[in-house]
């Protein structure tokens, strides 16, 4: 009896020592595909803006991002790219490759954007972007999307 109470507190011990070396990472919040539209408007020096404007895919996983364009007009469209992000008050995109090559590399994101996370009326998942640097060639690049999937009731 003694052996077996002082086994199941030696157990105890351990179990309770160990519990704060173990850490799993949440999962990401925005993992899955999202369908919407990524628009960039630039400033330039003569004070006029350009835009472009692009049907797009986002897909997120737990630590990965890509994109890609829906609707691709060759030397208009937005790139496609990937690489990795990371999200705490804000989104952080660190940039990995461009996988289409006829667009302007200046227009991917990258940086950190502000988001948000909405839900639809019907039901859908929807993220929300947007980055703004200010100066005489200034930009905003901002997305939103819709997630492909209806959230479960």
């Amino acid at each position: 009896m003694k052996k077996a109470l002082l086994g199941a507190l030696i157990g105890l011990v351990v179990i309770v020592n160990c519990a704060d070396d173990i850490y799993v990472a949440p999962a990401s919040p925005i993992t899955g595909t999202y369908k919407g539209e990524y628009k960039v408007v630039r400033q330039t020096e003569t004070g006029t803006q350009t835009k472009r404007v692009s049907a797009a895919e986002w897909n997120f996983t737990d630590q990965r991002y890509e994109t890609g364009t829906l609707d691709p007009i060759v030397g208009e469209d937005i790139c496609g790219s990937s690489g990795f992000y990371e999200i705490e008050s804000n989104i952080n995109f660190i940039f990995g490759e461009i996988e289409t090559q006829t667009c302007n590399p200046a227009d991917i994101p990258t940086g950190e954007f502000s988001f948000q996370r909405l839900t639809t009326l019907e039901g859908r998942d929807s993220l929300y972007l947007i980055q703004v640097v200010l100066g005489d060639t200034g930009w905003t690049k901002e997305a939103f999307l819709l997630k492909d999937t209806l959230l479960p009731e």
